[in-house]
């Protein structure tokens, strides 16, 4: 019913969400926008804000112009450093904790998950509003979170709060680090 009024009067229908009673459209011109305003079913139309993966990347990316970064998460090929237990994840686990994130899917909601690097473990699945589905991190700073909360526990780089949770890649910010809310929704939405 909602693809068949945004279709109506001609624009152009994005996602069609399943978590919310909601669409993210296209709209050609002004004329479609009033006519899909009185729509009955219509209740707002908010247009579809930016968001970043973090303001200052954002700020140093835009004074930089590129938005092209290093992959975070370890060394990605190269050099193999000893395994090393950052700070943070000391303060969440400890000696005792017998925890390691088995059974466990956490959904990575970020600029993608290099789906190639050695110290992230097994990955449930993908999605991405981006370059066709491919969820590849081309930013790294997904790949840099992933590693935090799922870095393998072996001889590499650093370990994770929970080495041995199921990485899901859900890519909602493109290779400068930003996207929109619709977006954002439908990796919601996937998850």
């Amino acid at each position: 019913e909602r693809a068949s009024a945004v279709a109506r009067h001609g624009a152009g229908l994005r996602f069609n969400y399943g978590i919310i009673d909601g669409v993210a459209i296209t709209v050609p011109n002004e004329n479609a926008l009033r006519a899909l305003e009185r729509e009955g079913n219509v209740r707002s139309i908010t247009p579809d804000f930016e968001v970043f993966a973090s303001q200052s990347a954002h700020a140093s990316d835009k004074a930089k112009g590129n938005g092209k970064g290093k992959p975070g998460g370890g060394s990605s090929g190269g050099t193999v450093l000893p395994q090393t237990v950052p700070l943070g994840v000391q303060r969440v686990v400890d000696e005792s904790n017998t925890h390691t994130g088995l059974g466990v899917g956490v959904a990575i909601v970020d600029t993608g998950i290099d789906l190639n690097h050695p110290d992230l473990g097994p990955k449930g699945g993908s999605f991405s509003v981006y370059n066709g589905g491919n969820c590849q991190d081309d930013k790294g700073h997904g790949t840099h979170v992933a590693g935090t909360v799922a870095a393998l526990n072996n001889t590499r780089d650093v370990v994770g709060v929970a080495p041995n949770a199921t990485l899901y890649c859900v890519k909602v910010l493109n290779s400068q680090g930003s996207g929109n809310w619709s977006g954002i929704i439908a990796g919601l939405d996937w998850i």
